[in-house]
């Protein structure tokens, strides 16, 4: 309307003024619905991208109606913006917060995608088509000698939305529509009598309307319709899309309330079977431990024994499986008594090899000639102090191959391999 309005079209002032005044009440009620539902939308909390958002799109539209626009371009623009903020805000943020787009049902998931995804796309795409086209045929009004005809970038863009519109329009009526209606027809049968006369009316208004705006526009030399002409095919269009989109949603609403109570069926069936099934356990866990009470003692018992370091033999009273328990608490108990000496032992030993290697590390530092120790690879692992004076080297340094730098540079190289080799082969050297 604003574009057929500064195109030079009269009597749409109070049109656009009784829209504007639908807006403005529209706002409040979605202000009541934020209030209900900002948990499940994340409204509430001043940080969210949702939030931000919707923040956004109300101070624009105060902007957007507070301007008084003095060309179709900056009116286009303006309102393009706040199409797609409120586009963005439906399909990105409502949608998903709403979990809708998880939802498992074909039917109630393909009618979501149309009421938040298709419809809304195809009406902007059809309203900024419009917009555009009638800047284009209102030039030979604006009094311009000889009338600026379209350009090809012009055309181009209008393309671009008539392109989208009629994609989104041939996916809503063959996949959204068409597989929630199969999908349907398995269950309640009730949403293709409901929609199928308004989706088709639709589909065919809105084709009708596009196909006007690609043989009269893009694909003429000039505009071949008036912009009042092209207001009222969109105008009429929109109508039904919008007819249908107020159709959509209670059919929507209908489909969920159905799962809802459907699950909350199944939900107190749940409960009741989850009580019952939980009172069987109890009695079943009460009959047990009742029942294994003396074997539990037994066996406590027998651990702390077995701790202390028995070698008693283990017996239960109990012939079922506790029986076989205690054969294994006897075995584990021969095993731990067979590890506890096998600790004795090997603790005795390490206690007299420290004791040896403290010997031999005391004698080898009193001794007057150096001591060069190495392991099997040929490394040097200790040396003594007087071979640290003869090789001016320290421990440190001499460990590992270290040692080889001790020996004159022209006999380096042989003696490192011939070291090396002897060692690998364990032979003298």
């Amino acid at each position: 309307y604003s574009a057929a309005l500064l195109a030079g079209e009269a009597g749409l002032q109070q049109v656009i003024t009784r829209k504007q005044q639908e807006t403005d009440a529209l706002i409040p009620w979605i202000d009541a619905l934020d209030e209900r539902h900002r948990e499940d939308f994340k409204t509430n909390d001043g940080r969210s991208a949702c939030t931000e958002r919707w923040n956004e799109i109300k101070k624009h539209w105060a902007s957007v109606k507070a301007e008084e626009f003095k060309t179709q371009e900056e009116s286009f623009a303006a309102y393009s913006e706040l199409c797609a903020l409120v586009t963005d805000w439906i399909l990105n943020y409502a949608a998903n917060y709403s979990n809708l787009i998880l939802d498992p049902d074909l039917d109630s998931y393909w009618l979501m995608d149309a009421f938040v995804g298709k419809l809304p796309q195809i009406t902007e795409g059809m309203s900024q088509a419009c917009a555009l086209g009638i800047a284009l045929a209102s030039r030979p009004k604006r009094g311009e000698a000889p009338p600026a005809l379209p350009t090809a970038d012009e055309k181009l863009g209008i393309h671009g939305l008539y392109a989208e519109a009629t994609a989104g329009l041939k996916a809503l009526h063959e996949v959204n529509l068409k597989t929630a209606y199969s999908d349907n027809n398995t269950k309640s049968r009730t949403l293709q009598p409901k929609l199928e006369p308004l989706a088709g009316t639709t589909t065919i208004l809105c084709r009708d309307f596009l196909e006007r705006v690609k043989n009269q526009i893009i694909r003429a030399d000039s505009p071949q319709i008036s912009p009042r002409e092209l207001l009222e095919e969109s105008q009429k269009a929109m109508d039904a899309a919008y007819a249908l989109y107020g159709s959509l949603g209670p059919e929507l609403k209908g489909l969920i309330d159905a799962r809802v109570r459907s699950y909350q069926h199944d939900k107190t069936m749940g409960v009741i079977a989850a009580a019952s099934a939980t009172f069987l356990y109890a009695y079943l866990f009460l009959a047990f431990t009742f029942a294994i009470h003396a074997s539990v003692a037994q066996i406590s018992r027998f651990t702390r024994r077995m701790i202390e370091g028995t070698r008693e033999h283990f017996k239960l009273d109990s012939h079922d499986e506790f029986g076989r328990v205690a054969d294994s608490y006897n075995q584990i108990n021969e095993t731990l008594a067979e590890t506890r000496a096998l600790k004795g032992e090997l603790e005795s030993k390490s206690g007299a090899l420290k004791e040896s290697e403290e010997r031999f590390r005391t004698l080898a530092s009193r001794a007057p000639v150096g001591i060069f120790q190495t392991d099997a690879r040929g490394d040097c692992m200790y040396v003594n102090e007087r071979w640290s004076r003869l090789a001016s080297m320290t421990l440190e340094e001499a460990k590992g191959q270290g040692w080889i730098r001790a020996v004159h540079p022209d006999d380096r190289e042989r003696v490192s391999r011939e070291w090396y080799a002897a060692a690998g082969e364990h032979r003298d050297f």
